[in-house]
């Protein structure tokens, strides 16, 4: 069930479970871990076909339902980020407010941060849209010089967790295998080629591909 409605919180329930028959396992308390090790293969299949809500009347319900719901500013933020950026949802709850040049209208996001770490890539530039840029600068003076996450859990100095907005997807949006934070990065990649965008330019800005000269204009 749960490998059904979130997978990526089954990949860490799978991962915490396996580490703790591993040290029962090492204390002798059973012969052998239970729990076989994840395939890439079948993860990587599964990854490849995330649902995702790419037409503009879809699109514009889920943003309208996000918009009036009851959350946390941390999750809301999150949200918006994912929306705007297309980043993964991974690198978009570790925000710190360091990352971003408010004045330039860019976020870099440090190259440890990201799902690829080759460090020879450099340090991720995502460029800011207007609207989010706005926002952006609001949400910083509302924050306070001292504040550090720019998705900031409701209790304690770190960000929001992953979980929690995925959990806003699934249960208050109710969106359980349509649309998921991630699925932004398929509405970012289907409307870019949509609109006649460069191709290595949509991939260069969801990190997928060496960034090029190449601008998304």
């Amino acid at each position: 069930k749960v490998e059904d409605s979130a997978p990526d919180m089954a990949t860490k329930v799978r991962q915490r479970l396996r580490s703790i028959m591993d040290y029962a396992a090492e204390q002798g308390l059973i012969p052998i871990n239970p729990i076989p090790a994840a395939r890439r293969g079948k993860r990587s299949a599964q990854r490849t076909h995330l649902a995702a809500v790419t037409d503009h009347a879809g699109v514009g319900a889920i943003l309208r339902a996000a918009d009036v719901a009851e959350i946390s500013r941390g999750v809301r933020r999150a949200h918006l980020l994912a929306v705007f950026t297309a980043q993964r949802i991974g690198e978009i709850v570790g925000a710190r407010w360091d990352e971003f040049d408010l004045q330039a209208g860019a976020w870099s996001i440090p190259r440890e941060r990201m799902k690829r770490k080759d460090a020879q890539r450099g340090p991720h530039v995502v460029p800011l849209p207007p609207q989010l840029l706005t926002l952006l600068r609001e949400w910083h003076r509302a924050d306070g010089d001292g504040a550090i996450y720019a998705a900031p859990a409701p209790h304690g100095d770190g960000p929001i967790t992953r979980e929690a907005i995925e959990k806003f997807y699934r249960r208050t949006l109710e969106l359980t295998g349509k649309h998921s934070p991630h699925s932004w990065r398929s509405v970012f990649s289907t409307w870019g080629r949509d609109a006649g965008k460069d191709a290595d330019a949509v991939e260069a800005q969801l990190d997928e591909v060496e960034r090029r000269t190449t601008e998304l204009g």
